[in-house]
């Protein structure tokens, strides 16, 4: 009884410590992605879709408001974020998304999701947590906007610039968000043509 009950220690030690070394391993390697100056790049091509310094491609959709949007209705500067119903982090993702939105919104930036919704899924609650950010573009998986992006996965960000140019893109939302310059321009409306004064 006594050398089973010292058997039984020995391997809780042995788990416990095996353990521990786990975590200070997946955390060294975490600090070493951190310090990497590929991690960025590493992100920007998992998102896939148009290089940076690229022009975006066309594209025609319809939000889920029923307006019909097009490169050309992109404002000088769009966040552009494309979700999933069937990814997790995308709906951890959203209201971050939605609040980087309002806050870019001051600096004269507009915002754009699109959602891709698999057969059968739900997606009330996703468009719900980014309808705040702006427009919300809902289309079956995969939808003729992610394939002409040519997205690899989803959540994906990209930061379209003037002349519908790509500024940046990652699969980490702040990656793209972060970097944007501070301008005095008024916030823009995406559906609003680019040098249009309101009047017919």
């Amino acid at each position: 009884m006594i050398v089973l009950s010292v058997a039984v220690v020995v391997l809780a030690a042995i788990v416990v410590l095996n353990l521990a070394v786990t975590v200070a391993v997946i955390r060294r390697l975490r600090e070493q992605r951190n310090l990497s100056p590929d991690a960025a790049g590493d992100d920007a091509a998992m998102a896939g879709g148009p290089d940076i310094g690229a022009p975006v491609p066309d594209f025609t959709a319809t939000t889920d408001q029923g307006t019909p949007m097009s490169r050309a209705d992109l404002p000088d500067r769009t966040l552009i974020g494309f979700f999933s119903t069937s990814c997790s982090a995308c709906t951890e993702d959203a209201p971050r998304f939605a609040a980087a939105a309002q806050a870019l919104a001051e600096n004269g930036v507009a915002a754009l999701s699109v959602v891709q919704r698999k057969r059968g899924d739900d997606t009330e609650e996703l468009v719900s947590a980014l309808a705040p950010g702006g427009p919300v573009v809902v289309e079956p998986a995969p939808g003729p906007v992610l394939r002409g992006w040519r997205v690899s996965t989803t959540p994906a960000y990209f930061l379209v610039g003037p002349a519908g140019v790509v500024e940046g893109k990652s699969v980490v939302l702040a990656d793209v968000t972060g970097p944007v310059a501070e301008t005095s321009a008024p916030p823009a409306a995406v559906g609003a043509h680019a040098g249009h004064d309101g009047r017919d």
